[in-house]
């Protein structure tokens, strides 16, 4: 189930080409590798697009959007700490981009690392409070991390913006 559930979204955003309106500078340059990172990513070739990304990111470091397309890649390939890494840097750069935050928490969150994994997403609620996945993993991390009534609220609020995930881990979780 991992991340089956969030490639659909994955695959939304590199599809409508949402980017993270990083700076001018090298982007031009680097813009060719970003393209074809996300061309190869939709066509599953992610050993492609992680060396497209990792192109894009030596032509122009300061590109946070190449950071977080390559930590997406790294979590589909379950390189959880990888993701962390690129996520963090992503967020080092371009601060204020709550699905930088929903990711990163992800790969904390199959790390077990759940309070991390609770302030990500408590950081990506912060930047889009509508976020069905935020609420859904920071539902799961807390009742991994044994805040059980806290993680049945955020999952009943997940489901309530239609996450079709979240009931059953209301069912199997939630009393």
């Amino acid at each position: 189930m991992r991340i089956k559930y969030y490639l659909p979204f994955i695959i939304v955003f590199l599809i409508t080409g949402i980017s993270l309106n990083c700076s001018d500078t090298g982007k031009s340059e680097n813009e060719p590798f970003i393209n074809s990172g996300i061309e190869k990513y939709k066509a599953k070739d992610y050993d492609g697009a992680l060396a497209d990304f990792t192109k894009a990111i030596e032509i122009n470091p300061e590109d946070p959007n190449a950071y977080f397309l390559r930590g997406i890649v790294m979590l589909n390939q379950q390189k959880y700490t990888e993701a962390i890494t690129d996520m963090d840097e992503s967020i080092r750069l371009k601060p204020d981009v709550g699905e930088v935050y929903e990711k990163r928490g992800l790969a904390k969150l199959y790390l077990k690392f759940y309070s991390g994994a609770i302030a990500d997403y408590t950081k990506a609620l912060e930047f889009n409070p509508d976020d069905d996945k935020s609420y859904f993993g920071r539902g799961r991390a807390n009742i991994e991390y044994g805040f059980i009534n806290e993680g049945c609220n955020d999952l009943k609020k997940a489901k309530e913006l239609g996450n079709t995930s979240a009931e059953d881990f209301i069912k199997k979780s939630c009393k």
